[in-house]
């Protein structure tokens, strides 16, 4: 079973994108990679190290934006259909 792991906090709901499937060709500005999935867990443990790990490789910094109480979760998501599309 594939799975990606995006992470969120208690108090938002949202969407995630992932366009880091391998089917994706980040060369081309016009292809489309749309994922669907459903969760398979939700867990606390971890979540504040993941997203510390993401804002050290993206913002290179520690995450700047902790709430007093936040909870973080992450969400582990299989993989049921994937779709691409190449509009050239």
């Amino acid at each position: 079973m594939t799975s990606r792991t995006p992470s969120t906090t208690l108090s938002r709901e949202k969407n995630h994108d992932d366009d880091a499937h391998p089917r994706s060709d980040p060369a081309n500005p016009f292809g489309y990679v749309s994922i669907r999935g459903h969760v398979v867990a939700v867990v606390e443990d971890g979540a504040i190290e993941h997203v510390e790990r993401l804002s050290q490789r993206y913002f290179g910094k520690p995450y700047p934006w902790w709430q007093p109480g936040e909870v973080r979760e992450i969400f582990r998501i299989a993989i049921d259909r994937v779709r691409t599309v190449d509009i050239r």
